[in-house]
């Protein structure tokens, strides 16, 4: 049991159990490719074994996974398991958490980065089981935990492992493939001189991952936009929304963006940021409150971040304490903040940052970073409880990896920030 997980240890087993249990039975069509997979499963006693069993490396001190890697074959030893049975278990425990936090925490759009796992998974066999292994763990955690938007996640991970795992051939897109993107796109419209245009002034990535229609849409709104105003365009996803927002390129624009969603109640939970002579940023976004976000807050949210780019509201951190103070949530727990880089396999320097949620937090990062005129070039946001690992994919001002000194500059001034 912690500030996280809802049930003690033993608990929290027998929640995996039962949440594999009620797969058979629930009707609700959002499973149903959770079902269609548990019933693909051939050994499922061998599932079931493995999610009772995989957090007991935490009655020992330190990283419980790393506990069981160490203790695993005395611990499966006296089960009358086949040594193949074992290899599955021992494969399950010691990457209970892999599936997770590579739908939550990393670009697996970055065909590196999804050929890794990929690799990592080596069979469907395995994949299959880990998937809804990771389905069963992330429910038992708590009410509310997994919501629609991680599940989402969790299906296009494993649809795209499942892809790369049949044919090898589909781990990159080929120079021939983006061209012919663009030309389907081109014979969607009559002003092909101005989407050309259009694309042109955006990242070669943007109409690999946005959808067609998307990308049709924002071209149209782009083209009735007046010059140093942004467009605000959304869909609503269950319990989410998906937000584009089109703009001039212009530093610190995720920042003000960033700040003005939470003094409205909205959360980002996941952001793209597709960026050369044109921004369009896109966000996943869940409201702080219950109930739908009415159309007239989206109308104010784009009022106020027209008001935030021309200077006319220049205090963001004010506006989001001055709303924030008549919510009313204080807690006195206290969570040490962490901070970590990497690379990512396109040279990006990753910042991985946990540390206690608070509203207005990614304004307070994303200024950081905009102040040292760093670039996000995406950010994932995990929420956990009360603590929150925050994923960002930064360049410095030269449009390259952060170098030892950039990097102790930043973590000391996050440290001072947050602290």
């Amino acid at each position: 049991h912690d500030l996280y997980h809802h049930y003690t240890l033993d608990e929290h087993h027998l929640q995996c159990a039962k949440q594999i249990e009620k797969l058979y039975v629930d009707e609700n069509k959002n499973l149903t490719h959770y079902r269609n997979i548990l019933y693909q499963l051939k050994d499922k006693e061998l599932l079931i074994f493995s999610l009772i069993m995989h957090d007991y490396g935490k009655i020992w001190p330190g990283d419980h996974v790393e506990n069981a890697r160490r203790t695993m074959d005395n611990v499966v030893e006296v089960f009358p398991f086949s040594e193949e049975e074992k290899i599955l278990i021992a494969f399950l425990i010691q990457n209970h958490l892999l599936m997770s936090q590579t739908s939550q925490r990393v670009d697996f759009n970055e065909m590196k980065t999804l050929a890794a796992f990929t690799e990592k998974m080596g069979s469907e066999y395995r994949l299959k089981h880990l998937f809804i292994f990771t389905y069963a763990d992330m429910n038992a955690v708590a009410n509310g935990i997994f919501n629609n938007w991680k599940s989402s996640l969790l299906l296009e991970l494993y649809y795209k492992t499942h892809v790369l795992l049949k044919d090898e051939g589909n781990v990159k897109l080929l120079d021939n493939e983006v061209d012919d993107l663009k030309k389907k796109l081109l014979s969607k419209t009559e002003d092909k001189e101005g989407l050309s245009e259009f694309l042109s002034k955006l990242p070669e990535n943007y109409y690999i991952e946005i959808e067609k229609d998307d990308i049709l849409k924002h071209f149209e709104l782009n083209k009735n936009r007046e010059k140093g105003k942004i467009v605000l365009d959304y869909k609503s996803k269950h319990d989410y929304y998906l937000v584009f927002i089109i703009a001039d390129e212009k530093a610190g624009l995720f920042s003000k963006i960033a700040g003005i969603f939470s003094a409205n109640g909205l959360s980002i939970l996941d952001a793209s940021l597709f960026t050369k002579q044109l921004a369009i940023d896109y966000f996943v976004i869940s409201h702080y409150f219950d109930g739908p976000v009415e159309q007239g807050k989206w109308e104010r949210v784009a009022k106020e971040l027209n008001s935030a780019l021309s200077g006319e509201i220049n205090d963001i951190g004010e506006l989001i304490e001055k709303r924030a103070s008549k919510i009313g949530i204080k807690s006195n727990v206290q969570i040490k903040t962490k901070i970590e880089f990497d690379i990512s396999p396109d040279g990006s320097t990753i910042l991985r940052l946990s540390c206690r949620d608070e509203i207005g937090l990614l304004y307070k990062v994303s200024k950081v970073l905009a102040t040292l005129k760093f670039n996000i070039q995406l950010a994932k946001i995990n929420t956990l409880g009360i603590r929150v690992v925050d994923t960002f994919y930064i360049l410095n001002k030269d449009n390259k990896a952060l170098d030892n000194h950039e990097k102790e500059e930043l973590t000391n001034i996050l440290l001072k920030k947050l602290s």
